[in-house]
């Protein structure tokens, strides 16, 4: 192999790696210093066996945001409402002016029922083996989101917000 071509080759997997770690370090930023925001999860569905210890998640917002924003698309980015207790709700023009808001992105959340449905968070929750009765309780997800909209979640919580399972951090 002549030199030119190592160079290339070298140049090509570092950029890779940069990229990587790059993106790595930007979801640990957001994990870490990312504005709390708890969505309260609509019935959840049972896991597969086939793939492994998981829930699937359905938010309530997503619902609202079917009923509201018909016109929405995955990227887009809305604005929710949180209370004291970081719970979101989709903003609307009777707020208060006080009121504190955070951005979040809309997603593609997967094909479920033969139909493609927009997300506010991820569809899947997953656990270790072993402990997913403790997390039948769950009412609400925890997200850490970035000031873009950027949303990942942390952990699930109980209907009191307390949280379930082991903690990431």
């Amino acid at each position: 192999m002549n030199r030119p071509l190592r160079i290339a080759l070298f140049a090509a997997a570092a950029l890779v790696l940069a990229a990587a770690i790059a993106l790595v370090a930007r979801y640990e930023h957001i994990l870490a210093h990312g504005e709390v925001v708890r969505l309260q999860l609509a019935p959840v569905d049972p896991r597969s066996l086939l793939q492994g210890d998981y829930m699937r998640l359905r938010f309530a917002l997503d619902s609202s945001l079917r009923e509201h924003a018909p016109h929405l698309r995955a990227g887009d980015v809305i604005r929710v409402q949180l209370d004291e207790q970081h719970r979101a709700r989709l903003s609307n023009a009777n707020a208060p002016a006080a009121a504190r808001t955070q951005a979040l992105i809309v997603r593609d959340g997967g094909r479920w029922l033969e139909h493609a449905r927009l997300s506010v968070g991820p569809n899947a929750f997953f656990f270790r083996q072993g402990t997913g009765k403790a997390l039948e309780a769950a009412r609400w997800g925890e997200m850490r989101v970035a000031p873009d909209g950027t949303a990942l979640l942390v952990r699930l919580l109980d209907e009191n917000l307390h949280a379930l399972g082991t903690q990431r951090f």
